[in-house]
């Protein structure tokens, strides 16, 4: 995701998106993420599994490129 993010504006400034119409999809992109991540961290750390091998996944995400 931060590579879309960050080329986002650029884009939108060569498609000739207005300023208002970038702020509400900026905002409801970032609110639909946090929302979700946050409903995913809740759902998923509520597991019995995931709680039992929160360190193996944590360092899985780290050494495994691409996650």
């Amino acid at each position: 995701m931060p590579f879309v993010r960050t080329f986002a504006p650029f884009v939108a400034g060569v498609a000739e998106m207005t300023r208002r119409r970038f702020t509400v999809f900026d905002v409801t992109g970032a609110v639909l993420w946090v929302g979700s991540v946050t409903l995913c961290g809740y759902f998923f750390g509520n597991l019995e599994w995931v709680r039992d091998h929160l360190s193996q996944i944590i360092w899985s995400m780290i050494l495994i490129p691409g996650c």
